[in-house]
């Protein structure tokens, strides 16, 4: 059975669905998207932290194997910062459906124009739930080619 709404009850409904999608569910996706971010920031510190380790015990004797270092440091790096950059965006889609949804709702007048683009609004937050991300793309300490001394 189908029942008639008046424009501002479809958009009472349509709002508090999509609010509630926000709440719910996308702003814990942006949390974890943050505390990935957060992870692979730590990440990076305990690269740089091993590298320095390795560097200062080989420095005097093996430039071959410096020269292979940094370049494992520097691939290692560009991955994880295009990681944290990939993430970014991400965490931008999020921040930039919370500032449309907004925006829709504070001109409660136009309830057409907000019910016609709700579902573009609700299919790109449905994206972004389902949108994974990655975990830690190395092993936990010594992954730059050398092992513990």
């Amino acid at each position: 059975m189908h029942r008639i709404n008046s424009l501002e009850e479809a958009f009472e409904i349509r709002a508090g669905k999509i609010k509630q999608i926000l709440h719910s569910n996308l702003l814990q996706k942006k949390d974890q998207l943050l505390a990935q971010i957060h992870r692979i920031e730590y990440r990076i510190e305990e690269i740089k932290y091993v590298k320095t380790i390795i560097e200062r015990d080989i420095r005097s004797e093996y430039s071959g194997i410096m020269e292979r270092l940094n370049s494992a440091e520097g691939l290692k790096l560009a991955v994880l910062h295009h990681e944290i950059s990939e993430l970014q965006k991400d965490l931008d889609k999020i921040n930039d459906l919370g500032k449309v949804f907004k925006k829709m709702c504070e001109s409660p007048d136009n309830y057409l124009n907000f019910l016609l683009r709700s579902r573009n609004l609700y299919e790109n937050i449905e994206y972004m739930l389902s949108k994974p991300f990655k975990g830690l793309l190395f092993s936990p300490f010594f992954d730059l080619g050398f092992s513990e001394r």
